[in-house]
């Protein structure tokens, strides 16, 4: 078999997503779904960092125990967020287009 000129590979790629588009499949989820999800969680996490800083300096000099609690909060925040922009960017490379192997004039 040969391989796929560009406007067939163009063509293959919309019949796949008029396909994703008329399917009533609730589960299937497209990378472009996963992607905005990943982004949604990123910013939560970085919410969470906020309101774990906001904690943190607020109860500094009342209560430490508080304090130390929203330092957790930070933490956990910052964490949450590195991995979903993780997730994110994996999800966005999978709606990218393979490269072409067309020799340039």
């Amino acid at each position: 078999m040969s391989p796929l000129s560009e406007h067939e590979r163009r063509v293959l790629k919309e019949l796949e997503i008029s396909l994703l588009v008329e399917s009533n499949d609730p589960l299937h989820l497209t990378a472009q779904d996963e992607y905005k999800r990943h982004r949604r969680g990123a910013i939560a996490g970085a919410c969470t960092f906020l309101i774990g800083a906001a904690i943190m300096i607020v109860f500094l000099t009342q209560q430490l125990a508080v304090s130390v609690a929203g330092l957790f909060v930070l933490i956990a925040g910052s964490l949450f967020f590195a991995h979903q922009i993780q997730l994110a960017n994996r999800a966005s490379k999978m709606t990218e287009l393979p490269p072409t192997d067309q020799p340039t004039s």
